[in-house]
């Protein structure tokens, strides 16, 4: 999607050093919270809606305008997540 669309791949930066600091930071063999998940060959965190989070701003406004040009409807985002593959 990256290329396709020209994204500058350091958009996302803020979401995968995110995500990473979070599965860095967490004991996702042993989670007992909501926070921390582990996926079939992976992390990811349980987090509500993160493209809606100040930090990620730059990615989001950068991904409005290509899923408008792509979509020919009224949208907004609903649901949102990240997964970091080990």
């Amino acid at each position: 999607m990256i290329r396709e669309f020209n994204i500058d791949p350091w958009i996302c930066m803020a979401p995968l050093g995110l995500v990473e600091f979070m599965k860095a930071n967490s004991d996702a063999e042993n989670a007992t919270d909501h926070f921390d998940v582990t996926t079939q060959s992976g992390y990811q965190p349980m987090v509500d809606n993160p493209i809606e989070w100040p930090q990620l701003a730059q990615l989001k406004y950068t991904l409005i305008p290509i899923i408008n040009e792509t979509l020919d409807c009224e949208w907004k985002f609903h649901r949102s997540w990240f997964v970091s593959y080990n």
